[in-house]
């Protein structure tokens, strides 16, 4: 008995000493997985809310990335001139700019919207000038960044309200410049979005009146790629993968505090941090964001907004697969 249990006895020693081998300090670690490098342009504003969460939260990182985050004070507008530019991977860019880029002969590639709001862009006006409705704005001046959201805004308000731009005096800047224009008062109102709604309203105390309307236009901004420079479907997997689980964040208990940290990001009161720009499901692919795309194509073409503009095909500007790749249940594209 003894006999046979040698080979048994030796086959233990042999497998003993391979597994110390293996654990030998002078083999160290095993080797930590190469982060991919990507760099992502974003607007300081509220639709880059979950940007911002991932990015206070390590969550790139996490996720096998070095990101580097560049943000831009000109808004998604410079976001997406950077992407085109070849400045960044990746930029968030609002379905306004992708139309015009597209209509333009310059299309963005869009992966997967990030954020929406029904109510991000609003006119803000006035006392002083005569404004207290609407039906006010007729013969005034409005301020308004061209070939943005903001500009397609103003066209769908003014529409409502039984108006055509022929009915108002259009200037156009930066959403920094009329928001200063009109607390110079060189402007009786302006079409503006955070963080400069903030600072308007701080300015204009109880001269400012707030003409809005939820629901009217529902902003998405969305994460987009340069076609002729496509970033890999497993880099924006991993991308994907840590927005989705910013929202997740958002919806939890510490929604609080984050949205603190992104109010601080973008120098705005979280008070004005809607809950619908992280709302579970935000991180999607929708068939809406077509309806809107091609309702805004509609639009630019109709009032020249772009020169020459190409055919349109909203379909074509959308590549589900790296969202598909992370959960199929966020794409309800028809295709």
């Amino acid at each position: 008995m003894r006999a046979r249990g040698i080979p048994v006895l030796c086959a233990a020693l042999v497998c003993s000493a391979a597994l110390m081998s293996a654990c030998s300090p002078t083999e160290g670690p095993a080797p930590a997985v190469k982060r991919l490098p990507l760099t992502l342009g974003i607007g300081k504003e509220p639709l880059s809310a979950l940007v911002y969460v991932a990015d206070h939260e390590d969550l790139f990182a996490a996720n096998g990335l070095d990101l580097t985050l560049i943000e831009y004070d000109g808004g998604s507008a410079a976001a997406c001139q950077a992407l085109l530019a070849g400045d960044v991977d990746v930029a968030l860019c609002t379905d306004t700019l992708v139309v015009i880029g597209a209509l333009g002969g310059t299309p963005v590639t869009v992966v997967a919207t990030v954020a929406r709001d029904p109510n991000d862009i609003s006119v803000l006006a006035r006392k002083s000038a005569g404004i207290t409705a609407p039906s006010d704005l007729r013969g005034k001046r409005i301020g308004v960044q061209p070939g943005t959201a903001a500009a397609f805004f103003v066209h769908s308000y003014l529409t409502l309200n039984g108006m055509s731009h022929e009915d108002v005096s259009i200037s156009s800047g930066t959403h920094a410049e009329i928001a200063g224009s009109l607390v110079a008062g060189d402007l009786d109102a302006a079409a503006v979005r955070e963080p400069f709604s903030t600072d308007v309203a701080r300015a204009l105390g109880d001269d400012l009146v707030v003409l809005e309307e939820p629901g009217l236009y529902t902003k998405t901004a969305n994460l987009c790629t340069d076609p002729d420079t496509s970033v890999e479907t497993g880099t924006l997997t991993r991308l994907i993968r840590a927005l989705v689980q910013a929202e997740g964040l958002m919806s939890g208990e510490r929604s609080g505090e984050l949205r603190q940290a992104v109010a601080e990001r973008i120098g705005s009161d979280p008070r004005t941090l809607s809950p619908v720009v992280y709302e579970p499901g935000s991180v999607s692919l929708r068939q809406a964001l077509l309806l809107n795309l091609e309702d805004q194509a509609r639009w630019a073409i109709a009032h020249d907004v772009v020169a020459d503009p190409r055919p349109f095909d909203a379909l074509t500007l959308l590549d589900a697969s790296a969202l598909d790749a992370v959960d199929p249940e966020r794409v309800s594209v028809i295709r």
